[in-house]
């Protein structure tokens, strides 16, 4: 610093006196102190923001701010590296800072060797300490889980979670993805005394409730409840524990669907004020959910009573006004809709009825309907053809065959005879046939052709998943093959199996089975088999049954939720999950084939009088030796000295005898002794 200038001078006393008054403030606060140091720094000044430093540091240590020194030691390094504290005096300081860290010397030992940057090396330690063996965190999909071990060496943090899956993270991956869960968090009581979370929300279903929702910190969703009580409450009390907590007046619900969340307020008042709010600036479709979500709030009746009667009315479409006079009719509010159900069902007929969005409101129109049109009949028949609720297409069916039986032997023909004309009704005709007499002997052979065909029209693309269970194990499309006539159909439904888009080769193979087991002229030349060790087959074996029992149906459940969120053409999650599912498919399929084909080899049994499949061979050449096994491509490992037999360099060893010579990679090499591949 230049002392002959005056300003200079002066800005630097007004910066050392700035400095320490904020330091008589806080010796935590850091970004303040460290501007000044900084700033004075950059106009050439050395030896006062260092001595600033070292001042600050010296009033941290008299004050116990162990963390806070060790930010302004590293903030030394950085501003005067050649004048850097040593990786010792680092070390001591993250001593001081986290004494009580059960694996920092290990940390310490692996991140700040003697002759380390001591500012990365510092970052790299800091972010191993936010984790501890014992510590809890919450992992979405994944549940609730323990810290096991930290292992740097591997760059791993170990985990354990509540349903026993063992996972390793990096420490940036598990600081980004998992939250840290504070004693009293109920996804920690879950984890460390979920008896005793059993019997404290059996208690009170409302105040669980509110716990769960005030530890995640925002609104949750029904499912998001749901789960967290997943092996808190028995399944068989959860309907019971579910209404009664919704019943608590200051549980409020926003959002519509599978998508609505659920808040917890601080008093009945707020949470009334609040529904009122959402009430007031919604659509009236949205009016209607909100107002039948909160029939248990006696106080609010007559306010949607009075808005739905009167402007919500006007702004309402036909099946909107429908629905206001079911409500109406239906909460004792004393408010009358402007014209009730019935008179809007004869004046709007069918349409009307079908346009509600609710099964249950649909069925209350469609009984409308028998009680006043004549024509109920032929009207039934075309709602059941365009029905897709299972509980509405129940109940229609129930309707004909109490009033006309003749007519609903006729329909389900000729929904049976061409599926695409009501593709959801096939389905439930056929999901349904051993329960109704009617239908089930229409379900013969020409049924099973239908059903290959129905994979491909567009007709059936909302119910292709349901369509392909049929043709898993024990499904309507097994089943029906025992009908087949002769060995022609079951050629001809061969042909079409194979044919038919989007079935995967899982299914298809079944279909296959199923046809050469009732016709075993048709089978086709024998399969290759595929050498495998019987660990590598349990970890296929395994693997399929997570993919089939586990992977494909969350992820069809995942389809579904996103496909409820509506508008598929711009719905991410949607497509991402259908991909998703190919690729499952796929792979469930390529191990299917496999598995079929898998045939594991028995150390005690592997002939060792020349190299086969399942042995191991000691080779030599020049005074070298080196051993390969022969296996499977399961178990291939060449960097291990394991080879599949369906590789070049196996193909060489096959059918040697030991003193052979074989010629690999322009080199002879001998074999020597041979022996299984492990001992038996």
């Amino acid at each position: 610093m230049d002392v002959t200038d005056p300003k200079k001078t002066a800005r630097g006393t007004a910066d050392e006196e700035t400095f320490a008054a904020l330091l008589a403030q806080s010796a935590e606060d850091l970004e303040p102190l460290f501007v000044i140091t900084r700033e004075m720094k950059k106009r050439g000044e050395k030896e006062k923001p260092r001595a600033l430093l070292a001042r600050l540091i010296e009033a941290q240590e008299d004050r116990g701010l162990y963390r806070a020194r060790l930010e302004t030691l590293l903030e030394v390094a950085r501003a005067f590296p050649a004048r850097a504290p040593s990786p010792a005096e680092i070390a001591d300081a993250f001593r001081l800072a986290w004494p009580d860290h059960p694996s920092l010397e290990a940390l310490i030992a692996h991140s700040l060797p003697p002759k380390a940057n001591v500012v990365e090396a510092a970052e790299r330690l800091r972010r191993w300490l936010r984790f501890a063996p014992g510590d809890v965190f919450f992992f979405a999909g994944h549940g609730a889980g323990r810290v096991t071990d930290l292992v740097p060496a591997i760059d791993a943090v170990r985990f354990e979670f509540e349903t026993g899956e063992k996972l390793s993270l990096p420490p940036g991956a598990a600081a980004k993805n998992l939250v840290p869960l504070p004693p009293g968090d109920f996804r920690r009581e879950r984890l460390e005394d979920r008896e005793g979370l059993r019997g404290r929300s059996l208690a009170g279903p409302a105040d669980a409730v509110r716990h769960f929702i005030e530890s995640v910190g925002r609104p949750v969703t029904a499912g998001e409840i749901k789960d967290a009580f997943s092996g808190v409450v028995p399944p068989e009390k959860w309907t019971s524990f579910w209404n009664a907590a919704r019943k608590h007046p200051q549980l409020v619900a926003s959002g519509s669907g599978k998508n609505a969340g659920y808040e917890w307020r601080a008093s009945a008042e707020a949470a009334s004020d609040s529904v009122r709010e959402e009430f007031a600036a919604a659509s009236v479709a949205r009016r209607l959910d909100i107002a039948r979500k909160n029939t248990r709030r006696p106080e609010l009746l007559p306010f949607f009573a009075e808005a739905l009667a009167g402007e919500g009315w006007t702004a309402a479409t036909p099946a909107e006004r429908l629905e206001i006079a079911f409500f109406l009719e239906d909460s004792r509010s004393g408010v009358a809709p402007p014209l009730s159900a019935a008179d809007l069902v004869a004046s709007g007929g069918a349409e009307i009825a079908r346009a509600l969005p609710d099964p249950a409101l649909r069925w209350k129109a469609y009984r409308l309907l028998r009680e006043r049109d004549p024509r109920w009949v032929e009207l039934f028949t075309a709602l059941f053809s365009g029905e897709d609720d299972a509980r509405a297409l129940s109940a229609i069916d129930a309707a004909l065959a109490e009033g006309a039986p003749e007519a609903r032997v006729e329909l389900a023909r000729r929904i049976v005879a061409n599926p695409r004309t009501a593709p959801r009704a096939f389905l439930w005709l056929a999901e349904r046939r051993a329960e109704l007499p009617h239908a089930s002997a229409l379900f013969g052979s020409s049924a099973l052709f239908a059903m290959l065909e129905a994979l491909r029209l567009p007709e059936f693309a909302p119910h292709r998943a349901r369509l392909k269970t049929m043709f898993d194990r024990g499904g309507l499309a097994l089943e029906l093959v025992a009908g087949l006539a002769d060995a022609d159909e079951a050629q001809r439904l061969l042909t079409a199996a194979e044919r038919a888009p989007g079935l995967e080769e899982f299914r298809r193979d079944d279909v296959k089975q199923a046809v050469h087991r009732r016709f075993p002229e048709l089978r086709g030349p024998r399969v290759e088999p595929l050498y495998v060790t019987p660990e590598s087959l349990e970890t296929r074996r395994a693997e399929l049954e997570q993919l089939v029992g586990v992977e494909m149906p969350k992820n069809g459940r995942a389809i579904q939720e996103a496909a409820a969120m509506g508008d598929l053409s711009e719905n991410f999650e949607y497509h991402a999950a259908r991909a998703r599912q190919e690729f499952l498919s796929a792979r469930a399929a390529t191990l299917q084939q496999e598995l079929a084909r898998a045939r594991p080899l028995d150390p005690a049994r592997v002939d060792v009088s020349e190299v086969r499949v399942g042995t191991r061979v000691v080779l030599s050449a020049g005074g070298r030796t080196r051993e390969a096994a022969v296996l499977g491509p399961w178990d291939s490992r060449p960097e291990e000295g394991v080879y599949s037999y369906q590789s070049e360099f196996a193909q060489k060893l096959l059918g040697a005898k030991p003193g052979d010579t074989v010629t690999i990679d322009g080199e002879d090499w001998r074999i020597g002794s041979i022996r299984p591949w492990r001992d038996a």
